[in-house]
C-alpha cells in the first residue's frame, strides 16, 4: 500500500488532524494541499490521488514554492526542502521556522531568490540521491551561500523525521535553538508550555475573531464581529493583540496557523479555527456579514 493509499485519516506518515492548521483536507478524490502566497492569498492547491498520481485544481497558473507564508515568522534562517510532504515535516517539527517546498526537483526558478533576502541564512534539505543533488545544485547557482543539510544515502527529509526521529536530522543546533526562542519567555516566566488550541466545532468560536484574510476575501463574507487584520499586516501589530486571548480565522486556517505563531512570539496565547467563515455559516445555520 503507498503513502497516498492509506487509510482514511493519515496520509505519508502524517495524522490528517495534524495537518488540518495547514488548510490541507481530505477528500473523495484524494488529499487537497493549498499553496498560498507570501501575503496569505490562496493561490491553488495541489490533489494527492489515492493511485499516487497529483495534478493542480483549478484554472492554470505560475508555480510557486509551498509555504511562502510562512516567510511572515521572520528570523536569521529559512529552511528549502523539495515537496509539500517534506516541508511538512519539518514544519511540524520545528513551527517557528520558515520553511520552504520546492514543488520537483527540477522546479528551482532563480525569480524565486528575492522572497529569501531578508534571510541571513538559507539551509537545503534535498533528497539524497542524484535528483536531490541536481537541486542543490540548481539552488546554489542562485545562492551561492547557501547551507547544505546532508541526509543518509538515499532518504529525504520526512523518512529522517518520521522514522529516524526529529534527533537523527542534522539542523545546526544554533537555528534549532533559535527556531525555538519565542518558547523561552513562556518558559522563564514559571508558566507551562502548551502547544497552540485548535477550534475545530464551529459552536465554539467565541469571543474575539481575528481574521487574516484578504481584504476582498473578508468583504466577501465573514463571522459577525471577526476583526479584519491582513496576514502581512500582522507583525506590526502582535505585540498589541497578544494580550487579546484571540481565536485566529483564515479561509482553511494555514494562514491563521502562521499567525497564531506570530502572537505566540509577542507573548500570546491564541487559538486556531480550523475551518473557514463559510464552513462555521454551514454549520451554525446563520449568515455571513459582508462588506468591511
Amino acid at each position: 500500500m503507498t503513502d497516498s493509499q492509506a487509510p482514511r485519516g493519515r496520509w505519508k506518515g502524517f495524522d490528517l488532524a495534524d495537518l488540518e492548521r495547514f488548510g490541507i483536507r481530505q477528500t473523495p478524490a484524494g488529499v487537497e494541499v493549498p499553496y498560498f502566497t507570501r501575503k496569505g492569498k490562496h493561490w491553488r492547491s495541489k490533489l494527492f490521488r489515492p493511485d499516487g498520481t497529483m495534478r493542480f485544481l483549478g484554472k492554470s497558473r505560475g508555480l510557486i514554492p509551498y509555504g511562502l507564508e510562512a516567510l511572515a515568522l521572520g528570523g536569521p534562517a529559512v529552511v528549502l526542502t523539495e515537496g509539500e510532504s517534506d516541508a511538512l515535516a519539518l514544519r511540524l517539527a520545528w513551527p517557528k521556522m520558515p520553511v520552504l517546498g520546492i514543488p520537483g526537483a527540477s522546479s528551482w526558478k532563480h525569480e524565486w531568490t528575492p522572497c529569501l533576502d531578508d534571510f541571513s541564512a538559507v539551509y537545503l534539505s534535498f533528497d539524497s540521491d542524484p535528483a536531490g543533488e541536481r537541486l542543490t545544485r540548481s539552488v546554489r547557482q542562485s545562492l551561492t551561500d547557501a547551507r547544505v543539510i546532508r541526509l543518509p544515502d538515499g532518504a529525504d527529509t520526512r523518512d529522517v523525521l518520521q522514522r529516524r526521529a526529529k534527533q537523527a536530522y542534522n539542523l545546526p543546533g544554533q537555528e534549532a535553538q533559535r527556531s525555538s526562542q519565542s518558547r523561552v519567555p513562556w518558559r522563564a516566566s514559571g508558566r507551562a508550555e502548551a502547544q497552540t488550541e485548535l477550534v475545530r466545532d464551529p459552536a465554539a468560536l467565541r469571543g474575539p475573531t481575528l481574521d487574516v484574510r484578504q481584504t476582498a476575501e473578508y468583504v466577501g463574507g465573514h463571522v459577525p464581529g471577526a476583526m479584519l487584520l491582513e496576514l502581512g499586516s500582522l507583525p506590526a501589530h502582535a505585540s498589541d493583540l497578544a494580550s487579546e486571548g484571540v481565536t485566529v480565522m483564515c479561509g482553511h486556517g494555514e494562514r491563521a496557523a502562521t499567525a497564531a505563531s506570530l502572537l505566540e512570539r509577542a507573548g500570546g496565547r491564541p487559538s486556531v479555527f480550523v475551518g473557514g467563515a463559510r464552513d462555521w455559516s454551514r454549520a451554525v445555520g446563520r449568515p455571513l456579514t459582508t462588506g468591511a
